[in-house]
């Protein structure tokens, strides 16, 4: 009987970068830490990301960043500024740093990575990734803040955290 060892390969997280809503450059993955993504794919995923930021009462640290990232696809360039214009009026000043509206050409590559599918069945409520360093993808699950979750990722972060790069 011949046995064939399984091969197990663990999705990559598309490279995708921009600006923050304070012009900040921006590179996911960051090739410097660990990151926890709050992904949203539709206009209504902004209340339920809002809900993870407050829940999680996130700070960054030397081995994980957070960033929030509203994915929204390609749009002429005028299109974006409205859309950035509109973003930074109702997100709190002390999230804009990392609050990275996402215009780029990578959307479906970004599904693919989470889902192994280009749709959604469910548009409003966010993805929790984290990201390693070179964009392996170390945890991914769409879920909405309840206690329960939030607690679950806060346990994560804090694993995440003691680990070395």
């Amino acid at each position: 009987m011949l046995l064939f060892p399984m091969l197990v390969f663990a999705n990559a997280f598309p490279s995708i970068s921009g600006k923050t809503l304070l012009d900040k450059k921006i590179e996911v993955p960051n090739q410097t830490s660990r990151q926890l993504l709050i992904l949203g794919f539709d206009m209504k995923s902004a209340e339920p990301m809002e809900a993870w930021v407050r829940g999680l009462n996130l700070i960054p640290s030397p081995n994980i960043s957070w960033v929030q990232i509203p994915v929204i696809g390609p749009v002429p360039p005028f299109v974006d500024g409205f859309i950035k214009g509109g973003m930074k009026k109702s997100v709190p000043e002390n999230e804009q740093s990392t609050f990275f509206p996402y215009f780029g050409n990578k959307k479906f590559d970004i599904l693919k990575s989470l889902q192994d599918s280009e749709t959604l069945t469910d548009n409003v409520t966010p993805f929790i990734v984290f990201v390693s360093a070179d964009g392996t993808i170390e945890f991914s699950k769409q879920m909405q803040a309840s206690t329960s979750n939030i607690k679950l990722i806060q346990s994560k972060v804090s694993i995440i955290s003691a680990k070395k790069l």
